[in-house]
Formats: C-alpha cells, structure tokens, sequence
C-alpha cells in the first residue's frame, strides 16, 4: 500500500512569513478544515496499519495451527530418532582405517607421520 509522508501546504496569510513565527500560528491556527481533514487522514492510516498487522497475525496462526495439527497426527514425524546417529562411531573408525591409505593417515596432531628418515610419508 502506497501512502504519504509528507504534505505540502500553502495557505493564505502565511506567504512571507516565517514558519516558527507567532505571525505564521497565528494564521495556521483558524483553519479547521484542514485540521479535520488531517486527523481523519491520520485515523485512516492507522486503521490500515492495524487491519494490515491483523491480517498478517491471522495467516501466521492459521500456519501455526496447521503445523501443529499436522504433527500431533504424525504425518511428519522421522523414521528414526534424529538424536541416535545412523552409524556407530566404531563403526566409522573403522572403515576409515580402511578406506585411508596409511601413508595419508594424520596423527592427531594433525601432521602426517614421519618416516624412518625425518620425512613426512606420502609426500
């Protein structure tokens, strides 16, 4: 939605006066019609914010309420528990032994191992 923040105005009286002079209020001050009119701008902005914020919480709890439904009946649970791995850590040990050359193997320091003469296998 499109909407305003600024207005221009040029009412009579006030042409050559300056903006924070008494002379300037003093001509500003009798104008009801456009003082209604701002208020009833203002109002209607408002109503639209908040039909706006209504709308948007409504769709979220709709969203929410279904999300919730769907998985107290569920139809989204996982077939296994997301805390038990798919695999034991042994397991991985182990078929890493396998599958890495032991010249490519790091010591838990994270540097290759060093051969008979100094040098690092594998380079």
């Amino acid at each position: 939605m499109d909407y305003f923040t600024e207005i221009y105005l040029l009412l009579d009286g006030t042409q050559g006066t300056d903006l924070y002079s008494d002379a300037y209020d003093a001509a500003v001050t009798p104008c009801p019609a456009l003082t209604a009119a701002l208020k009833e701008r203002a109002q209607k902005r408002y109503d639209d914010i908040i039909d706006e914020a209504r709308d948007a919480l409504s769709k979220a709890q709709k969203e929410y309420d279904d999300g919730l439904a769907e998985y107290q009946s569920g139809a989204r649970r996982p077939s296994r528990s997301l805390l038990t791995p798919a695999r034991s850590s042994t397991t991985a040990r182990s078929s890493w032994n396998t599958t890495v050359p032991a010249s490519r193997r790091q010591n838990p320091a994270g540097r290759r191992r060093k051969g008979a003469g100094g040098r690092a296998e594998g380079v």
